[in-house]
């Protein structure tokens, strides 16, 4: 079993990548520690999963890249480490679900300072404006 990274495009609801996550028989277990990301465990490898998503994303941006301990680093809890570092061992303890309930509440989205655009869009419209 092998650790991959999955990352989408935000046109996708979360909810609604991690239900197709939940029904691919091709995946044996995941989790969503970043937004628009999940960490899933699978047998197949890189390019066998990547097309099986392929099928359920029908044509919308995604990346998958395999993890393992000797190629990826930042900064996540002990538990994050050992899903990558040993995928069959975190899968057969079902270790984020222990996790899972130590998270804390998620966090209010945050808003940009006043007289900042709220988004990329309308940063691109100001600019459209003034040019």
């Amino acid at each position: 079993m092998k650790a991959y990274l999955l990352t989408y495009n935000s046109v996708f609801n979360p909810e609604y990548v991690h239900q197709i996550l939940n029904n691919t028989r091709a995946i044996q277990t995941w989790v969503s520690p970043f937004p628009y990301s999940a960490i899933v465990l699978s047998n197949l490898t890189v390019n066998e999963l990547a097309a099986v998503l392929q099928t359920h994303f029908a044509g919308v941006w995604f990346m998958l890249a395999e993890v393992n301990k000797d190629n990826t680093n930042g900064w996540l809890p002990a538990q994050f480490w050992e899903y990558v570092g040993d995928p069959q061992a975190a899968w057969s303890k079902r270790l984020f679900a222990q996790f899972a309930k130590t998270l804390p509440p998620p966090r209010p989205a945050l808003t940009p300072p006043p007289g900042l655009p709220a988004s990329l869009e309308a940063l691109l419209g100001d600019r459209k404006k003034k040019g």
